[in-house]
């Protein structure tokens, strides 16, 4: 079954919590809520230091607000104040963030979610990518692991920029990482100048998808501007049986002066497109 959520992120500007109740104020059901980091929505040296406590908050609040929270939004593991990635090159620094990881999954576990979200790996400029690959995959096996021991699903999102950049790499890297799956936004493949149709064979691999206004060369625009054909997405998962969230994620300041850039309208319009493409198939 095909249901529709909303990402906490897309409200820069407010914490978890007034984000989750604007959520469910625009009728959503199902949350992403954020811990990227230390700065953000849901603080995630916070997270990571407490996390029973704040995970059972953040499962409370939803439970008043009968709204089930499907991701935990973590993106990198931060150490030290500075974001860390499974090809990170020092042994040191990805066994620290192993551990943080951890906690995470706990605080996780402990708000109800279902999956939890990393990037796959950050190639450095003039290394060797296929030894970063090798790291990228050696430490993503250990994360799904410990992510499997607290009852999630590891999910990471390929971008621009990843080792997962292209959809031809996308596809070889859950066929080296048993059990990983995909948290899959079209926007990273389109901006890039990939056509829709190449992504469709990452459905395979995919548990939950993010939904942003998007186009060729474009990642990030209004919903009336895009030109992401929503309709052949949703029959080619409909075809797999797929079972899972599409999240709606339009992401501007909440202080947009521009109210059709709103992210509470744009991120409405774009469940309508959802809806309307959901019933079509």
């Amino acid at each position: 079954m095909i249901e529709i959520g909303c990402c906490a992120l897309s409200f820069i500007g407010l914490g978890n919590e007034e984000s989750l109740r604007l959520i469910r104020g625009m009728g959503f059901k199902h949350a992403d809520v954020e811990v990227i980091s230390s700065r953000a929505q849901g603080n995630q040296l916070e997270a990571a230091a407490e996390p029973e406590r704040v995970g059972t908050e953040l499962r409370e609040l939803a439970l008043s607000l009968e709204l089930s929270l499907a991701e935990f939004f973590v993106v990198d593991i931060e150490i030290d104040g500075r974001p860390v990635t499974p090809s990170h090159p020092e042994t040191a620094v990805r066994e620290r963030a192993l551990e943080q990881f951890r906690r995470l999954c706990c605080c996780a576990r402990a708000s109800g979610c279902r999956s939890i979200m990393l990037v796959p790996g950050s190639p450095r400029q003039g290394a060797d990518f296929e030894a970063e690959w090798d790291t990228s995959v050696a430490t993503l096996r250990r994360l799904v692991a410990v992510a499997q021991d607290h009852g999630l699903t590891l999910n990471v999102e390929p971008h621009s920029g990843s080792i997962a950049t292209s959809p031809e790499l996308a596809a070889r890297l859950p066929r080296d990482v048993e059990g990983l799956a995909y948290v899959l936004d079209y926007a990273h493949f389109l901006s890039q100048g990939f056509a829709q149709e190449e992504v469709y064979p990452l459905h395979e691999f995919t548990s939950h998808m993010h939904a942003k206004p998007c186009g060729l060369g474009l990642g990030k625009i209004p919903v009336h501007r895009m030109t992401l054909d929503l309709l052949p997405i949703i029959a080619d998962l409909a075809a797999r049986n797929w079972d899972g969230i599409i999240s709606c994620e339009c992401i501007w300041p909440v202080d947009a002066p521009d109210l059709t850039r709103h992210p509470a309208i744009q991120n409405a319009l774009m469940a309508h497109r959802l809806e309307q493409a959901i019933h079509s198939v």
